[in-house]
């Protein structure tokens, strides 16, 4: 087989070493792996499993990322006209590109029912989307 240019793998020919390396970073997911020639049988052999483990990581990317198209609840500090004060911040993103908040203070609610309406309210933008 040829030297063949594939995005995230990478050719390692050092003095102990032979192999295809994975590496992919995205959405905060990292994977890395070799595939070394002698373990895999040859060159060839130990490229198409490169191949294959890669498009199992992308397909665990892109589950992530419909995973992560959930509302998320956060403790957050807000600032305004000079003020500092803690909230409960639900987030989502209704469509691609295009980010949603909405906060709860604690000091105006409470702690427990600021995290309970925060609660509430990611539940219906989930049962939304």
């Amino acid at each position: 087989m040829a030297e063949t240019q594939v995005k995230h793998i990478t050719r390692i020919d050092s003095n102990n070493t032979h192999g295809w390396y994975v590496r992919v970073r995205k959405r905060g997911l990292k994977f890395e792996k070799l595939f070394s020639d002698l373990k895999h049988g040859s060159k060839d052999w130990a490229l198409m499993k490169a191949v294959v483990y890669l498009d199992l990581c992308i397909d665990k990317i892109e589950k992530h990322k419909i995973d992560t198209n959930t509302a998320k609840i956060r403790r957050a500090k807000k600032f305004s006209r000079g003020y500092e004060y803690d909230v409960f911040e639900v987030s989502w993103t209704p469509e691609p590109k295009k980010r949603k908040k909405k906060a709860f203070s604690v000091k105006k609610f409470g702690e427990d029912k600021a995290l309970k309406k925060a609660e509430s309210w990611a539940k219906a933008v989930n049962r939304a989307s």
